[in-house]
């Protein structure tokens, strides 16, 4: 039963976000920064995770509904598959001479 709930999720396991919020407490971040959540869903953790903090945030999600939900919060996000993107380095994902001209779906095509 437990499996089949997980195919109906494709997968989707949230962190906890008295998790998320404890990894927060663990970081610092010197500067400006991307960071990337290959596996975003909704945006929560990243959000908690980055929060107060100077970094674009940026994300992929397999699922369209969360990708666009986690869009809505601010993060930059490619609905996909990850390993299946044309990006070949963080750079693609960071640049902002490219990745702020354009709309979220379009840093990479997919």
């Amino acid at each position: 039963m437990a499996r089949n709930a997980a195919k109906l999720k494709m997968g989707h396991f949230q962190l906890p976000e008295a998790e998320a919020r404890r990894i927060r407490s663990l970081l610092s971040f010197s500067g400006p920064c991307c960071v990337v959540d290959p596996c975003a869903g909704k945006g929560t953790a990243l959000n908690l995770i980055t929060a107060g903090a100077p970094v674009v945030r940026l994300g992929v999600e397999l699922d369209t509904g969360r990708a666009e939900e986690a869009a809505k919060s601010g993060i930059r996000m490619i609905q996909g598959k990850v390993c299946a993107s044309n990006c070949t380095s963080i750079d693609d994902y960071c640049n902002p001479a490219r990745t702020l001209s354009k709309p979220p779906r379009k840093f990479c095509q997919l």
